[in-house]
């Protein structure tokens, strides 16, 4: 158990503490969400995704 904490102490260390996106990614998340919202029959929900592997 020592170990896997100072892996996890380790870890926190490393990791930025900042997880804001930039600018250039709001953009391309933005322009996904617009393109779904203007064509939705292209996409399907999440529950129509997760029912397509309940069938295999």
């Amino acid at each position: 158990m020592e170990e896997f904490q100072l892996y996890l102490m380790m870890q926190e260390r490393i990791q930025p503490e900042d997880y804001s996106l930039i600018d250039a990614h709001k953009k391309i998340i933005d322009d996904r969400v617009a393109e779904a919202d203007a064509n939705p029959d292209n996409y399907v929900t999440y529950q129509e995704f997760k029912d397509t592997f309940k069938k295999k």
